[in-house]
């Protein structure tokens, strides 16, 4: 995994890395919070299938929550409180999300990578994100907002509630 890693860090940049853990290339830090980077990254995925989509990983390679240690799971839970505080800041009123948490299985016999995404409706703070058909039948998401634009819309709030 090191190998890759570097390979991956030397091609995509020091974020890529995380992003070989759950098999996307992320296309923009959502989250920069000192130390909690150390532990935690958030992260708009580079093909987002929705307008806010962030996904939140440890650094570390973690099948499941019982395989942390306390201080990752103190930092997974600032992250995630600073992304949900940050959608609500975006449009200034509550944001609906989805919250998908991603672990190996608990019978031992699976593999995994910890990792939490958010799959939020809204395309603005009035509009709704529906699903198409070609997105519902063939899962080919179409999409309006630019991902770079997203991680840029909501480090900023995350950042305004810092």
């Amino acid at each position: 995994m090191q190998i890759k890693q570097t390979v991956l860090r030397s091609v995509a940049g020091p974020i890529a890395a995380i992003a070989m853990l759950v098999a996307v290339i992320p296309c923009g830090i959502v989250m920069v919070r000192g130390q909690l980077m150390d532990a935690v990254v958030a992260y708009v995925p580079y093909a987002a299938r929705w307008p806010y989509e962030t996904h939140v990983a440890l650094r570390e390679h973690r099948p499941s929550l019982a395989e942390c240690t306390p201080a990752e799971l103190a930092a997974l839970a600032v992250a995630l409180q600073a992304v949900t505080r940050g959608y609500d800041r975006l449009f200034g009123r509550p944001f609906p999300y989805v919250m998908v948490l991603h672990q190996a299985p608990a019978d031992g016999r699976g593999a995994g990578h910890l990792h939490v995404e958010f799959y939020p409706p809204l395309r603005t703070a009035t509009k709704l994100k529906y699903l198409a058909g070609a997105e519902q039948g063939a899962g080919t998401f179409l999409m309006d907002v630019m991902p770079e634009d997203s991680a840029r819309a909501l480090r900023e709030a995350i950042a305004d509630g810092a």
